[in-house]
């Protein structure tokens, strides 16, 4: 599968996104010096994953592994607590070994980034364990951009980990790059979220495949109202959808950041501007 759609979006013009966002490109593809778990799982197939109620184990994934079918549950509430209603998200997601590889964003041959991987692997931990603390890494240690009110630009995984700010997207292409460079697949995935149900804008999230499932993280950040959290049983985003809002899960696992993401990152020259008038509104 491709790694990028060829799409184009609209920046949002109305509200800045409290809520969190930031991404990037793709460039000279090398693969990683360490990739572990290579798997044979066929190149494409769909993953479809459906919603259940409140913390119920209602839903469940199905997806094509080495021919039989492989089922996992996924399910999360509201943001206000209220039980979700039932929906279906349907992900398009390529062979587990293509989203081991490095570019210019997703740098994990970085040696800061594979540096960290290393020390966050302290060599014992399975790849669960492992997951978990990068996850936890890039969710706790790196601030986000506008819970700050920091202004400094970052695109790229070594960039956002120099700093130790960034936006969403930036905080994304940490983690998979962290991911891949323990031989841990992981991609990219994106939501439409919205404030007010008349503007929207483009969230940046990481799947990573674990257990024989993909399992889709947010390492935005937590505060007061968000509660992000690994987990493989129930996925625990920072916000769930509202489809009665127009808000979107998009169906695509990314193996680089998609190009409306990278093109608004790499055109910006202060963070907060962008937030305020600049992140993609669709893809």
């Amino acid at each position: 599968m491709s790694g990028v759609a060829d799409v184009s979006s609209t920046p949002a013009t109305k509200r800045v996104d409290t809520r969190g966002c930031a991404g990037s490109g793709a460039d000279a593809r090398v693969p990683l010096p360490r990739e572990r778990n290579r798997l044979s799982l066929d190149p494409r197939r769909q993953v479809r994953i459906v919603v259940g109620r409140g913390h119920s184990t209602a839903g469940r994934t199905a997806e094509a592994y080495g021919g039989r079918t492989v089922l996992r549950t996924f399910s999360w509430r509201h943001r206000n607590g209220s039980p979700n209603s039932i929906a279906a998200v349907h992900f398009n997601a390529g062979n587990p070994a293509e989203y081991l590889v490095a570019d210019r964003i997703i740098d994990g041959a970085h040696p800061t980034v594979s540096s960290l991987a290393r020390e966050l692997r302290n060599e014992d931990l399975n790849d669960v364990a492992f997951s978990a603390a990068a996850f936890e890494y890039a969710r706790d240690k790196v601030a986000h951009s506008w819970d700050a009110q920091d202004r400094r630009v970052t695109v790229s995984a070594s960039d956002t980990l120099r700093e130790h700010v960034g936006l969403c997207y930036c905080k994304a292409h940490l983690l998979t790059a962290l991911l891949r460079a323990e031989g841990v697949p992981a991609g990219l995935c994106y939501q439409r979220l919205t404030d007010d149900g008349e503007s929207f804008y483009v969230h940046g999230l990481v799947a990573v495949f674990l257990e024989g499932s993909w399992h889709r993280l947010d390492p935005r950040g937590n505060k007061p109202g968000v509660d992000a959290q690994f987990s493989l049983e129930v996925e625990r985003l920072a916000w769930p959808m509202r489809p009665e809002m127009g808000e979107v899960d998009y169906p695509d696992l990314f193996i680089w950041p998609h190009p409306a993401v990278v093109a608004a990152l790499t055109q910006a020259t202060d963070m907060l501007a962008l937030c305020a008038n600049g992140l993609p509104s669709t893809l």
